[in-house]
């Protein structure tokens, strides 16, 4: 007798909640909703899932925030939910183009000083 079954990482997209203006890039972007978690299937059916995690993906820039769970599980249950900042935790900071907070200049995120004013664009990672 054979039993097939898997465990591992699952992704699932959830959709695409609101429409922001981006405080990473400065750009027009939208919020991506996704839950990863672990599976457990036995003969390519689902039995357990765990380790549920919400995650949010910016559109424009790709960073990704980790989401609070009450509020992912209503995106999940397609409840209307409101995602505020405070329920976002800054996972890993995409790639593109940021602000300068002096000038107001556009520079991209790999300069540690803004080329218009000097101002030093990464003030935690100053030691």
């Amino acid at each position: 007798m054979f039993f097939f079954f898997s465990y591992g990482p699952k992704q699932k997209n959830l959709g695409i909640v609101k429409s922001i203006l981006c405080d990473v890039c400065g750009q027009f972007g939208k919020y991506e909703v996704f839950v990863i978690y672990n599976e457990f299937s036995l003969f390519f059916i689902p039995v357990y899932r765990s380790a549920r995690k919400y995650l949010v993906r910016m559109t424009c820039c790709q960073t990704v925030f980790e989401l609070d769970g009450e509020a992912g599980r209503k995106i999940e249950r397609d409840e209307r939910v409101a995602v505020r900042e405070e329920d976002l935790t800054l996972v890993k900071r995409g790639k593109g183009v940021t602000k300068c907070p002096s000038c107001q200049s556009d520079v991209e995120d790999h300069f540690l000083f803004c080329p218009t004013c000097g101002h030093h664009l990464h003030e935690e990672h100053r030691e």
